[in-house]
């Protein structure tokens, strides 16, 4: 099989959080975070904006491959520096040089997961609600059907269906309620952390990384808040 999510079990899952979590789409992912990360920088006059122009268009798999990134994988044992330089070979002029200015591995990392994760829960969210809606028509065509009830695994008196149905409709919209607080909470609020030292340096780049058009918030949380935000969710 092509672009696994996973080599061992590739079998199951959906089409569509499949490609989501394969491996081609993770690379657009990390290109994005690129990409978003050079348009702060030439906000705030640090590079040239005709360079953030030429990287965000080259920033694609159009461009970048999934190949080619492996290949210089393979000889230089990165994984982002393999991104950056493969990103780098396709812009034109001397745009490459101020790919990745001023992050850190994670910093792309962690922001590529978190856009992953977000994409991801909102098709799962898509599917809950459409499972809540079933329910909830079943509920309202059945509200006059008569079944048996049950208490501790024995028949008691009767109720209906649509009750039945009502139930699990609530049920569904509590936790569709539940994703969605965590979807923002724990996807959606990022952070840049920058290398060692240089977080003063850059510190203009989390006012300015704020309204970029990757739906999530950036903060200055550390690493392990980061990593806990996602295994939360």
């Amino acid at each position: 099989m092509n672009n696994p999510v996973c080599p061992i079990d590739y079998r199951y899952g959906r089409k569509e959080l499949k490609e989501i979590f394969g491996e081609t789409r993770r690379l657009q992912y990390l290109l994005d975070v690129e990409a978003a990360l050079t348009r702060a920088h030439a906000k705030i006059g640090n590079i040239p904006k005709s360079a953030s122009d030429e990287i965000s268009k080259k920033a694609s798999i159009k461009y970048v491959k999934v190949e080619r990134v492996n290949k210089i994988e393979a000889e230089t044992k990165h994984d982002i520096m393999a991104i950056t330089r493969a990103l780098a070979e396709q812009c034109s002029g001397d745009a490459g040089k101020y790919i990745h200015l001023g992050a850190t591995s994670y910093d792309i990392v962690d922001t590529a997961n978190a856009l992953q994760f977000a994409d991801s829960t909102e098709f799962v969210r898509k599917g809950l609600r459409e499972l809540r809606n079933t329910f909830v028509g079943l509920a309202k065509k059945h509200k006059k059907t008569v079944m048996v009830g049950r208490t501790h695994g024995q028949h008691t008196i009767p109720i209906t269906f649509g009750l039945k149905m009502a139930g699990y409709a609530m049920e569904v919209e509590r936790h569709l309620k539940q994703k969605n607080r965590l979807a923002h909470q724990q996807c959606l609020i990022r952070e840049i952390l920058l290398p060692v030292n240089k977080s003063v340096v850059f510190q203009e780049l989390f006012v300015v990384l704020q309204p970029l058009p990757m739906k999530m918030q950036f903060s200055g949380m550390n690493a392990t808040s980061a990593t806990l935000h996602l295994s939360v969710l």
